[in-house]
């Protein structure tokens, strides 16, 4: 309270979230990562008074009176609530972000193991295509091997049919003509 007026202590932009199916809308606070009821204590256009009661809920409300009423309430602020079950709605607000936001799970949390699966896919698939291709480079060139091998084995048969040749023909000049002595 300065010069018989209350200021606020602090200041916090805030947005609207709604929740559930109906629409429940309250205040997430920025700068304090918290959800509070909204359009208790609504001032001005955007602005919202809360006031932080003994029992350390947030209860939005307007001021009672004035600065007389302190010692009447044993130096409580005496605040007139918009509602007087804040304590319930908070605990109620709580279960509802828990089930809203609380199990929320990344995004690799939910589709981790989808993700994963089909890049391991993708991999196994990119081996199997290159063990293909190797396999198939492999084999065209044992086939053209094979087929050099058949042509050298015409040619070595030949080869062998023309030292036979030869060697009858040797055997026959040996066997007659010249003898040395």
């Amino acid at each position: 309270m300065i010069g018989g007026y209350w200021y606020p202590t602090i200041r916090d932009t805030a947005r609207i979230v709604k929740i559930g199916k109906g629409g429940y809308e309250v205040l997430y606070l920025k700068n304090l990562k918290v959800y509070r009821v909204a359009y208790g204590g609504r001032i001005l256009k955007n602005d919202y008074y809360f006031f932080v009661m003994p029992d350390g809920y947030w209860y939005n409300g307007m001021l009672k009176g004035g600065i007389n009423y302190l010692d009447e309430n044993k130096g409580l602020v005496p605040v007139t609530t918009a509602n007087p079950l804040m304590r319930g709605q908070y605990v109620a607000l709580e279960k509802q972000i828990e089930t809203l936001h609380g199990d929320t799970k990344s995004f690799l949390e939910k589709y981790g193991t989808f993700i994963f699966s089909i890049v391991f896919l993708l991999i196994a698939g990119v081996f199997l295509w290159l063990m293909f291709k190797e396999f198939s480079t492999g084999m065209k060139e044992i086939t053209t091997a094979v087929k050099e091998m058949s042509q050298n084995t015409k040619v070595m048969a030949e080869l062998v049919d023309k030292v036979n040749s030869l060697l009858k023909t040797a055997q026959s000049i040996q066997g007659g003509g010249l003898k040395p002595i």
